[in-house]
C-alpha cells in the first residue's frame, strides 16, 4: 500500500508475518519496516538503518515478533477473526445440511478463510479497517502463486461474509468497506452452451448427417468431448486402446489413459461421465481395430484431423446461429467449458471437477466464477442435459 505522506517508492510484504512489510522512501537509501498496531489503530513505521534487503528483513522480523506475538497472546479467542470465521462456517454447515447451501460454496469458503484467519490473527476483529482489507488484497496479489483477480475477489467476498456474521452477532459495531477487484477481459466467462443451445447444436449436426454421413462422427465426438472434458489437443490422438469400460453401480463409465497425456512424465487415468459410453460404442462400431483413432481414423496426421473436425463443427454452429457470442467465438473447446459449467450447476465438488478436467481448483474458480456465484445466490441445481 502506498504511503503518500513519505513518498513510498517500493513495498515488499513479508511472508508469514501478518501485516509486516518492508518499504523504501524517496528521500532515504535505507529500508523501513511497518506493521499494523491494533492498540494504536495505525502502523508502526521504523527505519531498519540499512540499505541491504536481507539485513533489513532480519531486523524487521525480530522487531515484529517482539511486538506482535505478545500482542497476539493477549487477544482472547472470541475477539479474533478466526473465532468468528469458525462460527460462520458452523452456521454454513447447518445450511448445507438443510439443503439451503451447496457444499461446493462451503468448501471454497473454508479454503479461503483458512488463509485470511492466519493473516488477521494478530489483531482483534473489531480493529480490521478498510485499509487492512486493502493490505489483504495486496498481499494476495503479491503471492508467488499468481492468484487471478477473480480468485482475489472471492477471498475478499469470503472475508466480508465473516465480518457480516460478526456484525449480526454484535461482535463489531460496523462493517468495514471492502475494496473492489477489477476482473480483466481475460477472466471473463468462457464461451459455452446452455442446455437449450446444446440440444440445438445436436439437432443441427443430425440435419447435416442426413446429407453427409461423416457428420455422424462429429455428433458422437461432440457428446464424447462434453462428457469427458477432454481438450481438443488431448482428444486428437486418442485411440480405442486408450479407453476401458468399467461398471460402477448401474452405470458404464469409460476410463481413459491417453498415451499423449502426461503429468510429471507419467501417464494417468481420467474417468468420463456416463454420457460418453454410448457415443464411444458408436465410434467403436466404425473402427477397424483397437489401435484406430476415435475419430477420422483415415487422416493419419492428427493435427489435420482435429482441424477437419473443428471445421465441421464451425460449419454447423454457424448454420444454427450459435457461433458468435458476447465472449467470443465457439470452438470445440466450448464443449469442455459447457461440461464443466453443468457439473458446477449440478453441485459437484470443485475438487472433483478439477480432477476430472485435469486442471487446478484455482483455474476452475477463476474461469467459472459466475456459476459458483449463481449457485450461491439461488442454491439452484440443474439436471444433466448433455447425454
Amino acid at each position: 500500500m502506498r504511503d503518500r505522506s513519505r513518498n513510498t517508492t517500493i513495498v515488499k510484504p513479508v511472508k508469514n508475518c501478518g501485516s509486516l512489510s518492508l518499504y523504501k522512501i524517496a528521500r532515504s537509501k535505507n529500508w523501513y519496516y511497518r506493521y499494523w498496531d491494533p492498540g494504536r489503530k495505525g502502523y508502526n513505521k521504523v527505519s531498519t538503518g540499512t540499505d541491504d534487503y536481507n539485513e533489513a528483513l532480519h531486523v524487521a522480523k525480530v522487531a515484529w515478533k517482539q511486538s506482535a506475538i505478545p500482542l497476539a497472546e493477549s487477544i482472547s479467542a472470541e475477539l479474533r477473526f478466526s473465532y468468528w470465521a469458525d462460527s460462520f462456517l458452523k452456521e454454513q454447515e447447518i445450511a448445507v445440511k438443510r439443503g439451503e447451501l451447496s457444499p461446493v460454496v462451503q468448501k471454497m469458503d473454508i479454503s479461503r478463510l483458512r488463509f485470511v484467519s492466519k493473516y488477521f490473527d494478530k489483531e482483534p476483529i473489531k480493529d480490521i479497517s478498510p485499509a487492512r482489507i486493502v493490505d489483504l488484497k495486496n498481499n494476495l496479489f503479491d503471492s508467488k502463486t499468481k492468484i487471478a483477480a477473480t480468485t482475489v475477489r472471492h477471498y475478499i467476498v469470503s472475508t466480508k461474509k465473516v465480518l457480516n456474521h460478526a456484525y449480526l452477532k454484535g461482535a463489531i459495531q460496523s462493517i468495514p468497506m471492502t475494496p473492489k477487484t477489477r476482473v480483466t477481459g481475460l477472466e471473463s466467462p468462457r464461451c459455452r452452451f446452455t442446455s437449450g443451445e446444446y440440444k440445438k447444436l445436436l439437432a443441427g449436426i443430425k440435419k447435416y448427417e442426413s446429407r453427409d454421413a461423416s457428420y455422424g462422427e462429429l455428433y458422437d465426438c461432440v457428446i464424447f468431448l462434453t462428457n469427458t472434458l477432454l481438450r481438443p489437443s488431448e482428444f486428437k490422438s486418442l485411440k480405442f486402446s486408450d479407453c476401458t469400460k468399467r461398471t460402477i453401480g448401474d452405470d458404464e463409465i469409460l476410463w481413459i489413459t491417453p498415451t499423449s497425456l502426461k503429468v510429471k512424465s507419467r501417464r494417468y487415468e481420467t474417468p468420463s461421465m456416463e454420457g460418453a459410453s454410448k457415443s464411444f460404442d458408436r465410434m467403436k462400431a466404425r473402427a477397424k481395430s483397437n489401435e484406430s483413432y476415435l475419430f477420422l481414423d483415415r487422416i493419419k496426421n492428427r493435427t489435420m484431423a482435429i482441424q477437419k473436425l473443428g471445421d465441421m463443427f464451425r460449419k454447423v454452429v454457424k448454420e444454427v446461429g450459435l457461433y458468435q457470442t458476447a465472449n467470443g467465438k465457439r470452438t470445440l473447446y466450448a464443449l469442455r467449458h459447457s461440461g464443466i459449467t453443468w457439473r458446477i450447476e449440478q453441485g459437484n465438488s470443485v475438487f472433483d471437477i478439477a480432477r476430472w478436467a485435469r486442471t487446478s481448483v484455482s483455474m476452475i474458480e477463476s474461469n467459472y466464477a459466475q456459476q459458483f456465484e449463481f449457485k450461491e445466490r439461488t442454491g439452484q441445481l440443474v439436471k444433466s442435459t448433455y447425454k
